[in-house]
């Protein structure tokens, strides 16, 4: 199991030493003598070269585990125009919908995958289709079918919180997604898939199965690229359900569905 994951540092300076047995109050130390690192973690990244032929158009059998800790989760407008810093997102403000967990035979907006993300859904988006890698698709299929999550089972029309999903725009074949966490592979290597999986399903900070707005066979965001997404969010993100008007609510049986609209 592979996890990357850059930690920020936390200091105590101390302006005095409490002696043992000394009840004196001075000689404790000032709450204003301790400094603490404020320092955002930087993002991590590690390859693995495991032994495995590349794709059709790839050179060689890389893996990169990304692992971006990301600023911010704030809901902005859906269909807003944004743009994230890495392509794709796993982190970061998003629109106050998420997509359904299902297969997309079309592109989703980000933003919308994003906020999936922060549901505990692992995104699986692809640039070889089913023609082109179907070792890949049979891989990923099976990887999703192994998922038994108690929290989808009230739900008729979801199986999981995994989302098959096109992106053309990939710089590599496909991409596995989670929250904060990137899986980049120019081969099939589904040892290392499988334990992106195991490791970050339903690790995130929404962990319910509640269906999302359904985005197949709709026009959803037109003339947006689908990495819209936001670095400067927070002036504009308002009202969690500003701009929602013509889009259709989760399923009425989403019951903590309306309550997400407001959530950080």
């Amino acid at each position: 199991m592979l996890r990357t994951v850059a930690l920020g540092s936390l200091v105590l300076v101390f302006g005095a030493a409490l002696g043992c047995g000394d009840d004196d109050s001075s000689t404790l130390p000032d709450a204003t003598d301790a400094t603490v690192d404020t320092t955002p973690p930087e993002p991590a990244e590690t390859f693995l070269m495991p032994d495995a032929p590349p794709l059709d158009g790839e050179t060689e059998c890389r893996i990169r585990l990304f692992n971006d800790p990301g600023e911010g989760s704030n809901h902005v407008d859906v269909c807003s125009e944004l743009t994230y810093p890495y392509h794709p997102p796993a982190v970061g403000p998003h629109y106050s919908r998420w997509a359904n967990f299902r297969t997309y035979d079309a592109p989703v907006p980000w933003p919308f995958l994003v906020h999936s993300m922060e549901h505990g859904a692992v995104i699986f988006a692809y640039r070889c289709d089913e023609t082109e890698c179907p070792e890949v698709h049979a891989a990923m299929d099976a990887i999703s079918a192994g998922i038994d999550d108690p929290k989808c089972r009230d739900f008729d029309d979801v199986e999981s919180r995994f989302i098959k999903v096109p992106d053309p725009t990939l710089d590599t074949p496909f991409v596995l997604t989670a929250w904060e966490n990137t899986y980049e592979a120019t081969c099939l290597d589904q040892e290392s898939a499988q334990a992106f999986v195991d490791t970050h399903y339903a690790q995130a900070p929404e962990d319910f199965c509640s269906p999302g707005v359904d985005l197949a066979d709709q026009d959803w965001c037109e003339g947006f690229p689908m990495d819209a997404g936001v670095e400067d969010a927070g002036a504009d993100a308002g009202d969690a359900d500003a701009g929602d008007a013509g889009v259709p609510d989760a399923s009425p049986d989403a019951g903590d569905a309306g309550t997400d609209a407001d959530a950080s």
